[in-house]
């Protein structure tokens, strides 16, 4: 049943599949204090109790997450989210919580659902804070970071990059080190300090392709190439789509698919093509409205407006960044 909507068969606030949750909230909840949900009704593995109205069946891990996914997937609201975190305390797995939140975070993240993204990766930080887990308190950080600079945040964003790196770099955690380079240089780009910027990402690439991280090695191409289009160099910014394109190991996500085609519609807009530009452009709406990732479709709906000489004060770019509350973008030389 999880599956149907964990696969978009249907959307979480599908009423069937909100039919479908709300049966299995009511007759698989463990109607005890221990709570949880179980697999099925009358369930005999390692049954306690003959009264199936209350316990339908021994409560497993792994349903009881799944529900709390689908609370944080259907979720609009800070109150609707909260639905979903008694259901984590309830588990008692102080570091199994923690990874949950932490993964359902992401999912908001991508989900364009910011405000939930940045609530969830604050309660799982403290969870890792409590049981000492200090590479996983530096992970929850770099999530919350990483939101915080795309929405223009970038004092904030930065201090929190640099306690990251300082974490990791003395626990020797060589992949969260290179990570926060990477993010500490696109925060520099953003900010107009290019040559740190350039110095910050040219060590996390040589990092991660020390390491054979060849996915993180095809973002930090990505980035140096957006560094590259901020900076006004359209000649780098062009090869570093290219680098990143035959650097991975398969195509790019959809995420970074976007944000390449855009880097190059930006960069081909600098060399006063504007028919390459509006086709890009084109592509990299395509791309991230089929994704619903809408940080990128809202940078793309913009690189459009800008390419056609609207302000796009009242257009869905602008509806878009208000709803996950950027403050502030860069601004992209065009001439």
């Amino acid at each position: 049943m999880y599956a149907i909507f964990k696969f978009h068969l249907f959307e979480a606030d599908d009423p069937r599949v909100e039919a479908t949750m709300k049966a299995i909230e009511e007759k698989l909840w463990v109607k005890t204090r221990v709570g949880g949900v179980a697999r099925y009704e009358n369930d005999y593995y390692h049954r306690i109790s003959n009264d199936i109205a209350a316990v339908p069946g021994n409560p497993w891990f792994i349903c009881t997450l799944w529900l709390a996914d689908y609370f944080i997937t259907r979720a609009k609201t800070t109150a609707e989210l909260k639905l979903a975190l008694p259901i984590f305390e309830s588990l008692g797995d102080l570091k199994g919580q923690a990874i949950a939140l932490n993964n359902l975070g992401i999912e908001a993240y991508y989900d364009g659902k910011w405000a939930l993204a940045l609530e969830v990766y604050e309660r799982s930080r403290g969870l890792f804070e409590r049981i000492g887990d200090v590479d996983n308190v530096a992970m929850a950080v770099n999530n919350i970071g990483e939101i915080l600079s795309d929405q223009g945040k970038l004092d904030e964003a930065e201090t929190l990059f640099r306690q990251v790196q300082a974490t990791v770099d003395a626990a020797g955690h060589r992949g969260l080190s290179m990570m926060s380079r990477l993010n500490l240089g696109r925060a520099a780009a953003r900010a107009g300090r290019f040559t740190e910027a350039d110095e910050l990402l040219t060590e996390a690439i040589e990092g991660f392709r020390e390491m054979g991280a060849a996915s993180f090695e095809q973002e930090v191409h990505a980035r140096i190439a957006e560094a590259a289009v901020l900076a006004g160099d359209h000649a780098r910014a062009l090869h570093e789509v290219e680098l990143a394109e035959l650097s991975g190991e398969a195509e790019p996500p959809p995420a970074l698919r976007a944000a390449l085609d855009r880097v190059r519609g930006y960069a081909y807009l600098q060399l006063h093509d504007r028919d390459a530009a509006a086709s890009e452009f084109g592509k990299s709406v395509e791309v991230a409205r089929e994704s619903a990732t809408l940080y990128e479709l809202a940078l793309s709906l913009r690189a459009q407006e800008t390419l056609g000489g609207g302000s796009g004060e009242d257009g869905e770019a602008q509806r878009l960044l208000d709803a996950l509350e950027v403050v502030s973008l860069p601004g992209v030389p065009t001439v």
